[in-house]
């Protein structure tokens, strides 16, 4: 599916928090390990927030935001990473497109590694980020995630 990323903006948090709630409930306990959407709620402040995460957003057709990677410090020029894509589009390239952008965002402004926590059965990301190049290092239920960024090192 062709999608362009970018920036998101304030103007954005609507349609943003659209696609949280218009996730199915598997892929909202796959972003946030806990069932129920009461999560969402706080999550979406934090997105308004001056200091949350920056974000990208994949824009599909008619404007409609299908997904979005967020990134934020977790020390000296690394960032965990996280993604959401809209239910309907797994298996149509928008979270690898997502982390592609992730990264070379991510590049630009300094930081040499991405990491990530991903739930051992969430197969579509663990596949999105093993594309990429990342290293998978199961404990028990979770799978730690690191992609290291180094010049022209981009394989999603």
């Amino acid at each position: 599916m062709d999608v362009c990323v970018r920036l998101m903006r304030a103007e954005d948090l609507d349609r943003v928090a659209d696609l949280y709630c218009e996730a199915a409930t598997e892929d909202i306990h796959d972003r946030f390990f806990t069932i129920g959407r009461h999560i969402v709620e706080t999550h979406l402040a934090d997105l308004a927030s001056v200091d949350g995460p920056r974000c990208l957003v994949a824009v599909g057709h008619d404007d409609q935001i299908v997904g979005v990677v967020e990134m934020a410090s977790v020390g000296d020029h690394a960032e965990e990473v996280a993604l959401l894509v809209a239910s309907s589009l797994h298996h149509h390239g928008v979270g690898t497109t997502l982390l592609a952008a992730a990264v070379e965002d991510a590049r630009a402004r300094g930081v040499c590694l991405l990491v990530a926590e991903v739930l051992a059965s969430n197969h579509l990301m663990l596949d999105v980020f093993a594309n990429a190049g990342a290293t998978l290092a199961r404990d028990g239920g979770e799978v730690t995630v690191t992609l290291p960024i180094t010049q022209g090192d981009v394989h999603a």
